[in-house]
């Protein structure tokens, strides 16, 4: 949770980032120049996962000729991506609470989980109040255990309340109206460095 906190905050301070979409939403423009969508004031961020897909009147992908643009005029930008090395931790770690839950919100699901598992802890914690002897040590160890798991489930509640928070802002950041998971919107981050890394590699080459 700490790590998608630290890529949301990566995402919305990445100057260069915020460049690219600026020219893409040019480009953008350019290519649209006489249709219903000409001068459009942006674009959906689901867009950027259809770069390596939509082509240009001379064939080659919207992404390919994005990245020729900016190789010849805006070379700084290339590079952006090393300034966003979170995304990929947060994949990684969305990606195994998924395969853990088998839910697209993994994360919500994990901590909804916790949080039950410690209820009902507390529930049978009742049942087990009186030692069955003087040599019984359970109830003490299982009232031990339920103290510390109650803190520990209190410090996660408010790691996700602060990684939610993060989240909704970085919706609201980029006026996000359709909803998404947070897996599925650092999955469309990650799937576009991945493209742009694969064509700015071929143009190198």
């Amino acid at each position: 949770m700490v790590v998608v906190r630290s890529a949301c905050e990566e995402i919305t301070h990445c100057n260069k980032l915020m460049d690219i979409f600026q020219i893409i939403l040019l480009c953008g423009n350019y290519m649209n120049a006489g249709s219903r969508n000409e001068g459009s004031f942006g674009f959906e961020l689901s867009f950027l996962n259809s770069l390596a897909d939509t082509k240009t009147q001379s064939g080659s992908s919207f992404i390919h000729f994005l990245a020729e643009i900016i190789e010849e005029h805006y070379s700084q930008l290339i590079g952006f991506d090393k300034n966003l090395t979170s995304i990929q931790s947060a994949m990684k770690g969305l990606y195994i609470l998924y395969l853990y839950t088998v839910n697209d919100d993994s994360v919500t699901k994990v901590v909804n989980q916790v949080a039950k598992t410690v209820s009902q802890l507390e529930s049978n914690l009742s049942k087990f109040e009186t030692p069955f002897n003087s040599d019984d040590k359970f109830p003490e160890i299982l009232t031990d255990f339920h103290k510390k798991a109650s803190e520990q489930l209190i410090i996660l509640q408010e790691m996700f309340d602060n990684m939610k928070k993060s989240f909704d802002d970085i919706c609201n950041y980029f006026s996000i109206t359709t909803k998404f998971t947070i897996e599925e919107f650092f999955s469309l981050f990650n799937k576009f460095m991945e493209d742009w890394n694969v064509t700015v590699n071929f143009l190198l080459s």
